[in-house]
């Protein structure tokens, strides 16, 4: 089932905070690769293993060991972060923004969400970015209708993908979704599609929160780990 005809419902975005995990390149030179970040609120980056990685490729090959990664040292929600020690060429590269530690299985590098390709040193054409997204198609009383989109080359049926629903205006990083049968995996290796809730019961003007989940998906609720949220969708509960 796919819906073709958004209905945006009583959205209500925190502009103050964002809804993706962004990064924007600040400096390329023949020796080093600067960027910044910003992240969900109240993410802790150094606490989560969240990590940035750069790799000489015009997208993130999973598996495969970057050139350099960066660990995030603090747990402030943005920041920045140089690659140094580098002999750039003209080849294409891509830094990706990592939500959660490296993976034991495939695909190893499953948690980068956000990511920034750079045409090497030549500085032209002008990097091109990728952030995860949510977006509303539909919300109903009791079912929920929303887009995904994740790097090409994500496989996040594979990975434990899942999207989670909070009430109030943030995905959570201390619990668990708190919405009856508000916990949808995606079971698809597609990296864009849609995600479907329902048997929920969402209230009038209540504020509601989707997070989209890099990894973590356990069928057993008590076994999910909700910490690599990459993005969110904050929205009211439609009229009756």
């Amino acid at each position: 089932m796919t819906i073709s005809t958004p209905e945006l419902v009583g959205l209500a975005f925190d502009s103050l905070n964002p809804n993706v995990t962004t990064l924007t390149v600040t400096a390329v030179t023949p020796s080093l690769i600067a960027v910044n970040y910003n992240t969900i609120q109240n993410n802790q980056p150094s606490t989560y293993g969240n990590f940035l990685a750069l790799w000489q490729n015009s997208q993130v090959p999973y598996d495969n060991p970057p050139i350099k990664t960066q660990a995030i040292m603090t747990n402030t929600q943005q920041g920045s972060a140089v690659f140094t020690g580098l002999t750039v060429t003209s080849s294409p590269y891509i830094v990706g923004y990592s939500v959660g530690p490296v993976r034991a299985t495939s695909q190893v590098y499953a948690n980068v969400c956000s990511t920034a390709v750079i045409n090497g040193s030549t500085g032209s054409p002008p990097p091109a970015y990728f952030q995860s997204s949510l977006s509303m198609v539909y919300a109903g009383p009791t079912s929920l209708v929303v887009n995904y989109s994740l790097p090409v080359g994500c496989l996040p049926q594979t990975n434990g993908a899942w999207l989670g629903l909070w009430i109030g205006d943030t995905a959570s990083y201390q619990s668990p979704p708190n919405v009856p049968n508000g916990l949808v995996p995606i079971s698809t290796d597609v990296n864009a599609g849609q995600a479907f809730f329902n048997g929920i019961a969402l209230g009038q003007g209540q504020p509601y929160t989707v997070g989209l989940l890099m990894t973590g998906w356990s069928a057993d609720p008590t076994k999910l780990a909700y910490k690599s949220i990459a993005a969110n969708l904050t929205f009211l509960g439609p009229s009756a």
